[in-house]
């Protein structure tokens, strides 16, 4: 069982090494730069203000949409009937899930005709988004505190805004690609029925 989970995550781990190692390495390049280097202690830069702020109002919004989700993944619907076969998920008119599968579940909620693409799909998307930029940038508070090597740091800053990009666009992207064509012919119709 762990050689196997090993082997299963060792592509993700020599990403993220190679990942670490490529910022590093556009750090190194950049300090290179003349005043790339210069000390800029006790300034605190506007990006790094918007980002206190977001950090406090990101956490108060991503406290009802993770309460949401666990309320209706795990105590209306039940944690457990998600992969039992059969199950209509709470919500939908689709049909039961005949695979027994998570993703299945998610299918069936998603393509719910109008809750699925103009609720849920908004809802799982918009808690993505907070919560890897608010992960994301709790790692990089943690790196700046414990990294005081600029190259490494200014690196390990890099890796981290280029993991969270990705993981912003892949999500974002599995959401709304994942739009059932009925749906998007019916939203089509709708908009040239209004024209």
């Amino acid at each position: 069982m762990v050689p196997q989970l090993i082997a299963s995550q060792s592509h993700f781990a020599i990403g993220a090494l190679g990942l670490l190692a490529a910022g590093i390495a556009v750090s190194f390049i950049y300090s290179l730069l003349p005043g790339a280097s210069a000390s800029k202690k006790g300034k605190i830069s506007r990006y790094d203000r918007f980002m206190w702020v977001f950090m406090r109002v990101s956490g108060v919004i991503i406290l009802p949409l993770v309460f949401g989700h666990l309320g209706m993944v795990h105590v209306i619907q039940g944690v457990f009937d998600i992969t039992t076969k059969g199950m209509v998920p709470v919500g939908t008119t689709l049909g039961a899930n005949v695979t027994g599968t998570a993703p299945e579940f998610v299918q069936l909620r998603w393509n719910t005709m109008f809750a699925g693409v103009f609720i849920w799909r908004l809802y799982d998307a918009g808690l993505l988004v907070l919560a890897v930029i608010h992960g994301f940038n709790g790692l990089r508070y943690v790196v700046n505190d414990y990294v005081h090597n600029l190259i490494v740091n200014r690196g390990m800053q890099l890796a981290i805004l280029a993991t969270a990009l990705g993981l912003i666009i892949v999500g974002t992207l599995a959401v709304i690609n994942t739009v059932p064509l009925s749906t998007q012919q019916l939203i089509e119709h709708g908009v040239n029925a209004v024209h």
